[in-house]
C-alpha cells in the first residue's frame, strides 16, 4: 500500500496572482499554510501543507519529550536497582549453599562421638566453623543402662564480614563405644 502525501503543489500563471494580493490565503486558524515562491518569470509556486488542529506543526514539543526521557530513566534506574539486587542475591545463596555442604560434610566425619564429647574449631575457604557436643539423654538410658548413649552434635558455620552470617546444622550421634581390651 502507498502512502499518500498531504502536501499539495500548485503551479500559476504570473497574471492569476496579481492583483488583490490577499485573496485566496487560508483564514486563520484554517489548519493550513500557504507557501508562495516565485519558480519562473511568469509563473507562481504554491504549496498548501496541513497543520495540527490548533495552527502549530505536528509532532512532540520538547517539554513533552523531556517527560518522556525522565520517565524511561526513572523505569531504567528501577530496573538497574532490581537487576542488581537481584546479583546480591544470588551471591548471597551461593554463600550460605557453600556453608551448608562444609556443616553437612564436618557432620558426616562424626559417626560417632568420643565419651568427653567434641569441642572443635577450624577455618576453611574463607569460613569459620565450629562443632561441639553435649550428652543427649534419653528415657531408654534411665531403664537400660546398656544403651548407647547420644550426643547433641551442633556444627555451626560463620561467613562474611565480621562473621555477619551464619547456619547451624544439628543432630544426635551415638558415643562412640571403646573397643574391648583384646582388640586395642
Amino acid at each position: 500500500m502507498k502512502a499518500v502525501s498531504s502536501v499539495r503543489r500548485f503551479s500559476l500563471p504570473l497574471l492569476l496572482a496579481g492583483e488583490g494580493g490577499g485573496e485566496g490565503r487560508p483564514q486563520a486558524g484554517s489548519g493550513a499554510g500557504w507557501n508562495i515562491n516565485a519558480c519562473a518569470a511568469h509563473s507562481l509556486s504554491l504549496t498548501l501543507a496541513p497543520r495540527g488542529k490548533s495552527g502549530k506543526e505536528k509532532g512532540f514539543s520538547l517539554l513533552e519529550i523531556l517527560v518522556a526521557f525522565a520517565i524511561a530513566a526513572m523505569a531504567l534506574g528501577l530496573l538497574y536497582q532490581i537487576m542488581g539486587s537481584n546479583a546480591r542475591q544470588v551471591g548471597s545463596l551461593v554463600d550460605h549453599e557453600r556453608a551448608m555442604l562444609l556443616a553437612e560434610s564436618l557432620l558426616d566425619v562424626q559417626r560417632a562421638v568420643p565419651e568427653a564429647g567434641l569441642n572443635e574449631t577450624g577455618q576453611a575457604a574463607g569460613y569459620t566453623w565450629q562443632i561441639e557436643s553435649h550428652p543427649y539423654p534419653t528415657p531408654a538410658q534411665q531403664s537400660a543402662p546398656n544403651a548407647v548413649p547420644l550426643h547433641e552434635v551442633r556444627v555451626t558455620v560463620q561467613w562474611g564480614e565480621g562473621a555477619g552470617r551464619q547456619f547451624t546444622l544439628t543432630s544426635v550421634r551415638p558415643q562412640a563405644r571403646p573397643l574391648p581390651p583384646g582388640l586395642q
